[in-house]
């Protein structure tokens, strides 16, 4: 047996989990804000045999609508976003770091949580700012990404039947947010520039 873990250093705690990469069914997690205690959990979990490590990127900016393959190359970009979320891309970025000393071999992947909202048409990206600003960067991101992504797979289970043109859903947590989707793609949102 093999599993993926997947790492959601968050601003408050880190959440890591182990899935069965032939099941899907989960291995084993922990919630803690404790790194020592995360780092503990790791080495105990790789003796099942780590295949890849996926991690939670709060902001990918305009740059990244899909998950990458973490390189050298993509972590100079991704401490280049840690004015635009000081709270948790710091996190994320040093968790990454202690997932590729304990295991140098293991492909990591980048998942962020700003690439779901990319279909939101640049009227709606923008604000009531002069033009400059948004070509300067400061405009509706989007977060939360991740929950929506899956709600979205979800929807279309629960309501196979039904067309879901246009859904409104909420995420509720240390962060809220809504996000409005039209054919399950986000074309709205209440959380823009930063978390």
């Amino acid at each position: 047996m093999s599993v993926i873990i997947t790492v959601n250093a968050g601003s408050t705690n880190i959440k890591l989990a182990a899935f069965d990469t032939k099941t899907l069914e989960q291995k084993g997690h922990i919630v803690t804000n404790n790194k020592a205690e995360a780092i503990e959990w790791l080495c105990s979990i790789g003796s099942l045999g780590i295949a890849g490590i996926s991690h939670r990127i709060v902001h990918g900016g305009h740059l990244f609508a899909h998950p990458m393959l973490i390189t050298n190359a993509l972590l100079v970009k991704l401490k280049e976003l840690i004015p635009l979320a000081p709270l948790h891309q710091p996190a994320a970025l040093d968790m990454i770091a202690e997932t590729q000393k304990l295991y140098q071999e293991v492909p990591q992947i980048a998942c962020f949580d700003t690439a779901f909202h990319h279909t939101i048409p640049e009227l709606a990206r923008k604000y009531s700012l002069p033009e400059w600003y948004y070509n300067e960067g400061i405009q509706r991101y989007g977060f939360h990404g991740l929950s929506y992504q899956y709600i979205a797979s979800k929807l279309q289970e629960v309501a196979p039947h039904n067309p879901l043109r246009r859904v409104i859903v909420a995420h509720l947590g240390g962060g809220s947010s809504a996000c409005a989707m039209l054919n399950l793609h986000s074309v709205d949102t209440t959380m823009g520039f930063s978390t």
